[in-house]
């Protein structure tokens, strides 16, 4: 086998390898469209602590959620007077379950970036938490989500021809010498 040979079959294999095969069905499955991508959405959340209180905020559906800890023992808060204020809101949250409070929204909050204060008094103890909440518009996300996978796509094959461009690049610079292919003048 001549080097020449050699060098197309290597050539072919490093460009097979950088294209992408298409998946075929066999045995019996479907290799049909894809599934539905799965999302999940965080709730918007705000965090605060200090050497007395940790402090964990969840903005769900017309309510605020708090969940109050120790800060030395990450045991639950029972019992406390948790006062919120900022945002619009200035209110006194009720305990729903050992450490954890809630706070009626008469209205959803807009969305941008909202100051939270939190006053705590559990027994002696008695701290002021502060904390934010950002709120982004609800388009945001579904334009977000949508964006990604594409660029995604876009780059993967940008890098398969820059590889399959840099072998053929150095395969052309190897050329064979007359005496390497076995001819004789």
């Amino acid at each position: 086998m001549n080097l020449l040979a050699l060098r197309r079959g290597l050539l072919l294999a490093v460009l097979a390898a950088a294209l992408p095969a298409p998946a075929l069905a066999h045995g019996g499955e479907d290799h049909g469209a894809a599934a539905a991508q799965m999302t999940q959405a965080v709730l918007p959340r705000v965090e605060a602590s200090t050497e007395l209180f940790e402090l964990v905020g969840v903005l769900e559906t017309g309510r605020l959620l708090i969940y109050l800890d120790r800060h030395d023992s990450n045991a639950p808060v029972e019992a406390a007077t948790v006062e919120v204020e900022g945002a619009g809101l200035a209110a006194t949250a009720t305990e729903t379950s050992p450490g954890v409070y809630a706070v009626a929204l008469s209205q959803p909050l807009p969305a941008g970036r909202h100051a939270l204060n939190f006053t705590v008094q559990a027994g002696d103890d008695a701290d002021l938490l502060a904390g934010s909440i950002e709120l982004a518009s609800p388009d945001a996300g579904v334009a977000a989500a949508g964006a990604a996978p594409s660029r995604w796509i876009w780059l993967v094959g940008a890098g398969a021809l820059g590889v399959a461009g840099l072998a053929v690049a150095a395969l052309r610079r190897r050329r064979p010498s007359p005496s390497a292919t076995g001819s004789v003048s």
